[in-house]
């Protein structure tokens, strides 16, 4: 028996400037040898995808395509998927 946190990265679009992956949501659960298991994260709200501007001092909704990707880390993405905003 163990544990497993699963995390959800969003990776913007590339004209938002922003990190490859940019982590928005975990969950940690537990896990018998060998079994698997659903995990669901709370839905993406509007500030998720947004990017901080300097020139209006407040956050940006970026539109355009976004990248879901779940997995252990950021380096062993099991799950992809997009999104369009």
């Amino acid at each position: 028996p163990g544990a497993e946190l699963a995390r959800l990265y969003i990776a913007f679009p590339a004209a938002a400037g922003e990190p490859p992956k940019v982590l928005r949501r975990f969950a940690k659960v537990a896990l018998d040898a060998g079994a698997a298991r659903t995990v669901s994260f709370a839905p993406l709200a509007p500030s998720d995808l947004s990017v901080w501007s300097e020139v209006t001092h407040g956050w940006q909704l970026v539109g355009g395509e976004f990248g879901l990707l779940v997995g252990a880390s950021s380096r062993d993405i099991r799950l992809r998927g997009t999104l369009r905003a």
